[in-house]
Order: C-alpha cells, then structure tokens, then sequence
C-alpha cells in the first residue's frame, strides 16, 4: 500500500518493505549494510520510533516499526532511502533509482499480524536459503 494512504499518527505500528529495481542488489557488502543502518540510526536519534524486527536482505529490506513522535515515519524513511541511493550510486558508479517503487508499507492493527510480522521478518533469510538459522544473519 503506498504511505500516502495510510494516517500516520504517533503510537502507530508499520510494516515498510522494498526491493531493488530490475533484480539489482541493494546491499553487496558488509559495508552497505552497515552504511543503511548507520543512517537509519541518526534519524531514530532526531525522530524517536521502536524497532520491534527488521531484516535487510541482498535485495530488498522490511522494517517493523512504531512511530514514536508526531514526524510522519515514512518521510523519515525516505530520507534514510534517499541518502543511502545517493552513496550507493556514487559508490557503484551507477544513476537512477535504485526501488522498484515508493516505499511501502502496511498500518498493523492487531496483535495476530504483529506476532506473524515478527516470526516473517525474522525467517526470510532462512526461507531464502541464506543460512539455516535466523540468528546466524
């Protein structure tokens, strides 16, 4: 569902996933995970929000998250998307987007679709056969 159609208010919860254009790969190393990360990082630390799962996969990520303030999540989403490509492409030499579209997301309402989100999250890189424990990514 596209963000705009979601009311983004403080105490909310959210699914927000992406996947890379054409079949690209959004993190090739180590160090792309940890620059993604790092970013997301300062802006939790301008615009408080919880956590609850998130999983970056080589090709597209899912966070879990609840807004904590009233700065709509989703635009603090899309400047840690926004300053990530912006490096990414000068890092790997590259020009355009680098998401298969806007940012999606989903507004969690009941306690079934939290505990699933969690265990879903958690489990993708084992279902994409990346390791055989979720722990060990």
């Amino acid at each position: 569902m596209k963000c705009s159609s979601i009311k983004f208010i403080k105490g909310n919860c959210f699914h927000f996933y992406n996947r890379a254009v054409d079949g690209e790969m959004l993190f090739f190393e180590d160090e792309d995970y940890l620059l993604f990360l790092n970013k997301f990082k300062k802006s939790m630390d301008k615009y408080p929000l919880s956590v609850f799962a998130y999983c970056l996969m080589p090709n597209h990520f899912h966070f879990f998250l609840r807004q904590n303030s009233d700065k709509k999540i989703f635009q603090i989403f899309n400047s840690v998307l926004s300053s990530y490509v912006q490096k990414y492409n000068i890092k790997y030499k590259r020009k355009g987007t680098l998401m298969a579209g806007p940012l999606q997301s989903i507004l969690i309402e009941d306690d079934r679709y939290f505990l699933n989100l969690c265990r879903y999250v958690h489990l993708n890189p084992v279902k994409a056969n990346l390791v055989i424990e979720p722990e060990e990514w």
